[in-house]
This record gives structure tokens, C-alpha cells and sequence, in this order.
């Protein structure tokens, strides 16, 4: 053998792992995984957009509504 080859194949001692428990792997997903898969597949970034700006305008009208009543509350008549 040449000596490139030699040393390609010396033995190398691994350093010895101990073994842990099994995992255990369950017939059915838990709920948080399967809260987590369905958010995965249906909170797209569209989706997310779309319920800021819809939160959004509504508690922007709420506020508008609140200061237009409470102005028509306090409002003086000559």
C-alpha cells in the first residue's frame, strides 16, 4: 500500500457515548402541535395583515365615535 492510502484507513478510537433513554415517539400529535400546524398552515402573512388593519380601523372608529359623543356630551348651547 502506498503511504496516501495507509492513511486514509488509519483507525481512529471513537470516544465512547452512553446511551440514553428511548425515545418515545405518540401515536397522535399533541394539541400544541396540532395548534401549531394549523396556525403554520393558515396565519399566511396576508392573513396577518389583514386582521391588523381590520383591528386596526376598529379601534380607530371606536375612538373617533368616543370623541364625537363625548364632545356632543360636553357641547355648549348659546
Amino acid at each position: 500500500m502506498s503511504t496516501n492510502t495507509l492513511r486514509q484507513y488509519e483507525h481512529e478510537e471513537a470516544p465512547a457515548t452512553r446511551r440514553g433513554l428511548a425515545q418515545v415517539i405518540p401515536l397522535h400529535p399533541t394539541v400544541w402541535q396540532r395548534v401549531r400546524a394549523w396556525a403554520r398552515r393558515t396565519l399566511t402573512p396576508e392573513a396577518i395583515a389583514e386582521v391588523v388593519l381590520a383591528v386596526t380601523t376598529l379601534v380607530l372608529s371606536g375612538v373617533l365615535f368616543f370623541a364625537l359623543y363625548h364632545g356632543l356630551q360636553n357641547y355648549t348651547v348659546f
